[in-house]
């Protein structure tokens, strides 16, 4: 927050000043635009965005707020096709695997989701362990528990394996 401060004139179209570069300005282009991202609405930590600081109201105040939610399924199954080269079916089921983390996890019933980025990871680590291990273990299982799983509590770990093995099956 302490930092962010420092934005407050440039946001509002002032010029930026570096002390440190023998006090130059950089004045802002007119298309110029700033844009911020966050886990968090501006308060802070809530537990799972550890180090997340609580955001200063006047920083805040100078902003639009858009909500983001997960992509749409279409887009994902693109995004998972595009980075894996997974098979179709194999795609499907791992978005249909994430969004339903996703939901539980917004009920509390897990806590982790599984987000794109995840699903990603999954998919590129069963191509290795598929060509490494072949069928003596399941590559999806060991993606799962490495790329995500082994970092959530035992109780959520054995949810989303169970209903890994329901969507996917044997």
């Amino acid at each position: 927050p302490g930092e962010n401060v420092g934005f407050n004139g440039i946001i509002q179209g002032e010029p930026l000043v570096i002390p440190e570069n023998g006090g130059e300005i950089v004045y802002p282009h007119p298309d110029f635009r700033f844009v911020a991202t966050g886990n968090t609405i501006g308060d802070g930590d809530d537990g799972l965005y550890l180090g997340a600081s609580r955001q200063n109201i006047a920083f805040l105040d100078r902003f639009w707020a858009v909500l983001v939610d997960y992509i749409d399924a279409k887009a994902e199954k693109k995004i998972l096709k595009d980075q894996t080269g997974l098979d179709d079916e194999i795609i499907k089921n791992l978005v249909k695997l994430g969004n339903e983390t996703r939901k539980m996890y917004v009920k509390e019933e897990l806590d982790t989701p599984l987000s794109t980025r995840v699903l990603i990871r999954v998919g590129k680590m069963m191509k290795i362990f598929y060509a490494v291990a072949g069928n003596d273990l399941s590559p999806l299982h060991y993606a799962l528990d490495r790329a995500r799983l082994f970092l959530a509590s035992p109780e959520s770990r054995e949810a989303i394996h169970e209903i890994a093995q329901r969507i996917f099956g044997e």
